[in-house]
């Protein structure tokens, strides 16, 4: 850590960058998962270089704060990322068995269009 350097704006950036990246898992496409893990990587890596840093100038309260904030942040992203992954499993386990059941017809009275119903499971 640079002697000026303060612990706590660096903190609140790697929080401020985390709570972007969030955003990217409210749309959990394999692109947006990866690009999150990116940045959890990029956050981390920030974190560890501070915490190997010299902190006799800063305020240790703000700074346990400031931690407990990424703490909690990293905790929803687990939580969008637990949730995307179970969502990607059902919805292969979905398609698995999608295959195997023969469509129901459908035919409406009025415009006699036909329509394919698949029920899963």
């Amino acid at each position: 850590m640079t002697a000026g350097s303060d612990p706590n704006k660096a903190i609140a950036g790697v929080l401020d960058t985390l709570r972007r990246s969030r955003k990217f898992l409210l749309d959990p496409t394999p692109r947006n998962v990866d690009l999150c893990s990116a940045v959890l990587s990029q956050c981390v890596q920030k974190i560890v270089n501070l915490m190997e840093g010299d902190h006799l100038a800063c305020d240790y309260d703000k700074l346990r704060l400031s931690l407990l904030n990424v703490r909690a942040e990293t905790s929803a992203i687990a939580g969008l990322l637990d949730s995307a992954a179970a969502f990607r499993r059902d919805m292969l386990r979905a398609e698995s068995i999608a295959p195997h059941q023969p469509p129901i017809v459908i035919e409406t009275a009025a415009a006699r269009t036909v329509f394919r119903l698949h029920i899963l499971g």
